[in-house]
């Protein structure tokens, strides 16, 4: 199922789980991260549909990394895939979570990195729309 995250096949993703995986399955290795979940994937690659159909068979939004300890809403942070953001605060994942790095989601939102992948106005909106 880990590698249909990959493509936002989410008709597959759905098919998948409905025949029993594992909709909290982790990587042994994602190149860089040791234990993504299958929303990680989905997320940071910014396929919302796959991500909508994972929270909807109750995929848990607040798992991280078993390496850095970084969670979806950190990658979509730093990924700016706005409309993701939104619907993991509806899901209340831990805003404050922080990595091995001390960096929280809104660091990564706000951080210098945003220049590179994604804009930072969209992701205040994001942010500020899902907060209080």
């Amino acid at each position: 199922m880990l590698r249909r995250m990959v493509g936002g096949h989410a008709d597959i993703v759905e098919m998948l789980l409905g025949k029993g995986a594992d909709v909290n399955q982790r990587t042994a290795d994602n190149g860089s991260l040791l234990g993504a979940s299958a929303l990680y994937i989905a997320a940071e690659s910014g396929h919302s549909h796959v991500v909508e159909t994972l929270l909807a068979h109750r995929a848990n939004a607040s798992l991280v990394t078993l390496d850095i300890r970084s969670g979806p809403l950190h990658a979509v942070s730093l990924w700016g895939h706005v409309d993701i953001v939104k619907m993991l605060i509806n899901h209340s994942v831990d805003v404050e979570e922080a990595t091995t790095s001390a960096y929280t989601p809104l660091r990564y939102a706000a951080g210098p990195w945003q220049g590179l992948y994604g804009s930072r106005a969209d992701l205040a909106r994001g942010w500020s729309g899902n907060m209080g």
